[in-house]
């Protein structure tokens, strides 16, 4: 859909001007906007045109004046914005910005919302991720795993059916947002369902004063800014086994993934006396190919 918009020329129709543009923004999600704008016209309004398209995800990628020939605001100018991530921008923000922020403006720009999970007569919530089910079913073939520490858990889907299996499940994500999510299907479940689930804000960065856990699921290593640091917290805190799941490359890219591996990449973040397995599956169950690491990581058996 390509969306032309002119600022107002006079600044009494510019009161609601904003309003209006991001309401048909979120509703339209239009992939092209041309924002055009009078030279005489309110430009502080243009201005903030500008930056709202900024905040919704779009980038500039041309720009320019022209003389309409008009007999009134006929010296003209104008920006063509498209739906794409400016990337060298939102690294900068994850970089430098309060996680938390940085996610809650993240996923405003995407349109991106959370939902407490709906869970009906103790069934467990659909996987909708190719990957998420190899990850269970790779868990559910271990024997003596009763508990798991979920970190990055987002819409704690993953961690809701885990938990229907039985298992006991301590989520930590930064994104306190999605902490409250998960805490408000936890209170809709019966007593005894619901003692199975615990969730908290936290970083992978720093685990410490977290007991130890029969497996770690580890879903945000591709987001964090010192993966080397998070492996070593995730295997400080795993008796068993611990699982990465991060992309292959930039084969399911966003912008905020901070760093994009391949399978040496990752070898180098484990720690002497754990050995990895790699297991490369499709992110979705449609992916055209394997885009997606599963990284089991095991202690090494001693020699006889």
């Amino acid at each position: 859909m390509l969306l032309g918009i002119t600022t107002p020329l006079y600044p009494i129709y510019s009161s609601t001007y904003l309003s209006s543009l991001t309401r048909l923004i979120k509703t339209n999600h239009p992939r092209v906007v041309l924002a055009e704008s009078a030279d005489a016209a309110d430009q502080q309004l243009y201005i903030n045109v500008c930056e709202l398209l900024l905040k919704h995800g779009y980038t500039k990628v041309k720009a320019g004046s022209y003389d309409a020939k008009l007999q009134r605001a006929s010296l003209r100018h104008y920006s063509l914005w498209l739906k794409i991530w400016d990337y060298d921008r939102w690294r900068t923000i994850f970089w430098n910005k309060n996680i938390n922020d940085a996610y809650e403006q993240f996923y405003q720009a995407a349109g991106i919302g959370l939902q407490p999970i709906q869970i009906k007569d103790n069934r467990k919530p659909t996987l909708t991720k190719n990957k998420d089910r190899i990850l269970r079913d790779l868990i559910l073939k271990r024997s003596g795993i009763s508990s798991i520490l979920v970190v990055g858990f987002w819409n704690a889907v993953f961690s809701y059916h885990m938990g229907m299996h039985g298992y006991f499940i301590h989520g930590i994500e930064p994104y306190v947002n999605a902490v409250t999510v998960a805490r408000q299907t936890q209170n809709t479940l019966p007593p005894e369902l619901a003692g199975q689930f615990k969730f908290d804000v936290g970083y992978a960065e720093d685990l410490s004063g977290l007991p130890m856990y029969d497996a770690t699921v580890n879903f945000c290593l591709e987001h964090v800014r010192d993966p080397q640091l998070v492996v070593s917290e995730a295997l400080k805190h795993t008796k068993t086994v611990a699982y990465f799941t991060p992309p292959i490359g930039r084969g399911c890219d966003s912008p905020a993934h901070l760093y994009h591996f391949k399978e040496a990449d990752i070898r180098e973040l484990i720690p002497d006396g754990w050995e990895p397995v790699f297991h490369r599956v499709k992110f979705l169950k449609n992916s055209p190919y394997p885009n997606c690491f599963i990284v089991e990581v095991t202690k090494k058996q001693k020699a006889l």
